[in-house]
């Protein structure tokens, strides 16, 4: 799970704490004079907790399985409260302690797991340093049995600085300054680029577009898809209306485009995507996305455990137990032969497999071998 989805959940947990009125219900208990009436509201307050709680992320679930939380959930502990006479006073003191706990602790670990250069960007939105800066997102997504390759890091790495930089052109705004502020991974990687706000706003509404030419084209193979994403690209018709403007060069103006399409092509066999696509498509990106096959790895295999790993070549306590098998000479019995049938079937069987069975059965003691050998 990335960081950027725990802190997410941190406060879709918190939010969910406040608006239900658990931490108010939890906090009228110090000076609740009937406790009946104040069953019902920590019951009303659990209840409205519940409704939100179903709509949780899976990171903000995860985190209530992490913290214990689920039995706010439990309609058996609701009875417990308005139980006057089964009382468990263990539950209240639970559920008061957890409250405060979310409301205390919550909010200082979702600042201690923000990656510094973000939180630095957020909190300076309103100063001058950052006042024309924006953030842009890429996700690398993953998947738990084939992981990503360098290559496929530096194709995502290279695509979007591309695609940045063709943005900045045509926005007359110099293609320099965009810089990678944080790196994150978990179920999926990210990585999170500081650039020029209308840059990177451009750039956003290309991959917006790419998007909807991805789905469009959802049926085609990927090299075919690729061709088609790229002719349709309102980007280029944009490259085209500035050269008749006379704001770009029309030598630029190819340039960008064979960089746009190149970088295009990156970006989709990558498999990466925004944040911003689960708004503007009911499309699930990780399928759509996927990188091409030559990007990944496969994830090792996990130990099993009942395999007993031979120790190194000439080490004590070395055992190698090999079962025997058909054309194994440990199966072949010699002892019903001549010495002249079996001097005959020790050729042959060199003959036809390359093996030297003499040495063989002289490591396994055979009483006749020298004579077999004195054959030869």
């Amino acid at each position: 799970m990335r960081r950027v989805e725990l802190i997410e959940g941190v406060n879709e947990i918190l939010k969910a704490v406040q608006e239900s009125g658990l931490r108010l219900a939890s906090r009228a208990l110090l000076t609740a004079t009937k406790e009946r009436d104040w069953s019902l509201n920590m019951v009303k307050a659990l209840r409205n907790y519940t409704i939100k709680a179903s709509a949780f992320s899976p990171a903000a679930r995860d985190l209530t399985h992490v913290f214990h939380l689920l039995y706010l959930e439990d309609a058996e502990v609701w009875a417990q409260l308005l139980d006057t006479e089964k009382k468990d006073r263990r539950v209240i003191t639970s559920i008061r302690n957890d409250v405060n706990f979310i409301h205390n602790y919550l909010p200082k670990i979702s600042k201690m797991i923000t990656p510094a250069s973000l939180a630095l960007v957020k909190e300076e939105e309103s100063g001058l340093k950052y006042k024309d800066k924006d953030v842009l997102s890429i996700i690398v997504i993953e998947d738990k049995d084939r992981l990503s390759s360098p290559e496929r890091i530096i194709e995502v790495l290279d695509s979007v600085g591309t695609l940045y930089k063709a943005c900045a052109l045509m926005n007359g705004v110099p293609p320099e300054g965009l810089s990678v502020i944080s790196c994150d991974s978990g179920s999926d990687k990210s990585f999170d680029f500081l650039g020029a706000a209308k840059v990177i706003e451009c750039l956003k509404e290309f991959i917006l577009s790419l998007w909807d030419r991805v789905v469009f084209f959802r049926e085609k193979q990927v090299e075919q898809r690729i061709e088609l994403v790229n002719k349709s690209l309102p980007l280029y018709e944009r490259l085209g209306d500035l050269v008749k403007e006379k704001k770009l060069a029309p030598e630029m103006a190819e340039i960008i485009r064979r960089d746009v399409f190149e970088a295009t092509g990156k970006f989709i066999k990558s498999g990466a995507s925004i944040p911003e696509l689960k708004a503007v498509s009911h499309y699930d990106p990780r399928a759509l996305m996927a990188p091409e096959p030559k990007l990944l790895v496969s994830a090792p295999d996990a130990p099993s455990g009942d395999t007993e790993q031979p120790e190194a070549k000439g080490g004590e306590g070395v055992r190698a137990e090999v079962e025997p098998t058909r054309d194994s000479p440990s199966e072949l019995n010699f002892d019903n032969l001549e010495d002249a049938e079996r001097s005959t079937l020790i050729k042959l069987l060199e003959k036809a497999r390359g093996n030297n069975l003499q040495d063989t059965l002289a490591d396994e003691g055979e009483a006749d071998a020298d004579m077999a050998s004195s054959e030869y």
